[in-house]
């Protein structure tokens, strides 16, 4: 029998894949219709709100900064196509405005798969500068795009 241990940090990296599988789920099927991502969009928010919590309890100390700020604009995010998916009415939107959502969405959620590579990788890193820098870039980009 083969016994399986997962350490604290090996549940917290899974986590964040998890949230990728999502949001590169979520990618897929808004090329079919945006608006039956929302569900996808809610889990993945909850899951990543509860996450520094849940460093918290798993090893008695706040994230590292790098994390911080990574799980914060990854909450951002998400929170950005919960926003645009409410206040978008499928009634009323024509062709247009309605790619123009999607293409949108489907930027930030490219963003957001970008942002949790990172985050994954930042588990097992001593780099901070180096994650600060492609949080910062990913926010940048992200700031400009329109939902």
């Amino acid at each position: 029998m083969t016994w399986f241990h997962f350490t604290k940090t090996d549940r917290i990296k899974r986590n964040r894949e998890i949230r990728r599988e999502l949001a590169e789920t979520c990618r897929k099927e808004a090329m079919e219709n945006i608006f039956i991502v929302g569900r996808q969009v809610t889990q993945a928010f909850k899951l990543a709100s509860e996450e520094e919590q849940l460093f918290t309890d798993y090893f008695g100390e706040p994230m590292p900064q790098q994390l911080q700020m990574g799980l914060r604009l990854e909450i951002i995010l998400w929170r950005r196509i919960q926003a645009a998916l409410e206040r978008a009415n499928a009634d009323k939107l024509d062709d247009s405005a309605y790619k123009t959502l999607e293409e949108n969405i489907r930027t930030i959620l490219l963003a957001l798969i970008n942002l949790l590579h990172a985050e994954e990788e930042m588990l097992t890193s001593c780099l901070v500068r180096h994650y600060v820098t492609i949080i910062q870039s990913i926010q940048n980009d992200t700031a400009r795009v329109i939902l």
